[in-house]
């Protein structure tokens, strides 16, 4: 069962993106997408710390569902600013990917 609020959600926004890592939440939001009949796009970002293992994995699972992922690749590590190491750096990275999303 698909929760009211989610169905509220994406009735109000009918073509999303979705950042798509292929985790247990990412992967429940295709499947809501899909069983609502959203006309969503997944997008996975590949950077330095995902794996060709984990991109396989997410296609797959794409096309169980019947979307094709935008794949997306970044160098997060050319930032000097997350590259140092800081204690912000995942709230740093995760501004880096979703503003390449």
């Amino acid at each position: 069962m698909i929760p009211e609020a989610l169905i509220g959600f994406f009735k109000d926004r009918p073509s999303p993106a979705l950042a798509f890592s292929g985790g247990c939440d990412s992967t429940y939001l295709l499947y809501v997408c899909r069983t609502l009949k959203v006309d969503v796009v997944p997008y996975f970002v590949r950077g330095n710390f995902q794996t060709l293992e984990e991109e396989d994995s997410v296609r797959k699972i794409c096309e169980r569902y019947g979307f094709v992922p935008r794949i997306l690749y970044i160098d997060i590590l050319s930032d000097g600013a997350i590259a140092s190491n800081p204690p912000d750096r995942c709230y740093l990275c995760k501004r880096q990917v979703f503003s390449l999303i």
